[in-house]
């Protein structure tokens, strides 16, 4: 995982990779290769909102899969917050 924040904006990315190895399987496949990828771009311009954008990448095999995301999170009191 990488992070680089600077003020109120915060620019970061993670990665995964996993192999699986299956013996004995009715699919007939002996392994299974995954990787992930995440970038995101989040945003508080003041301590009662953060905004977060960004796109996630995944692979297994020959499925890949390309998904943007974004959210608000709005703190309504210590310890609670809202998600949307």
């Amino acid at each position: 995982m990488f992070e680089f924040k600077t003020g109120s904006m915060l620019i970061g990315a993670s990665g995964n990779y996993r192999r699986q190895n299956l013996n004995n399987n009715l699919s007939g496949i002996g392994n299974y290769d995954f990787f992930s990828a995440q970038g995101y771009y989040s945003m508080s311009p003041i301590n009662l909102f953060r905004f977060s954008l960004g796109v996630n990448y995944s692979n297994t095999g020959n499925d890949s899969k390309i998904s943007p995301f974004g959210s608000i999170e709005i703190n309504i009191d210590q310890g609670f917050t809202f998600n949307a």
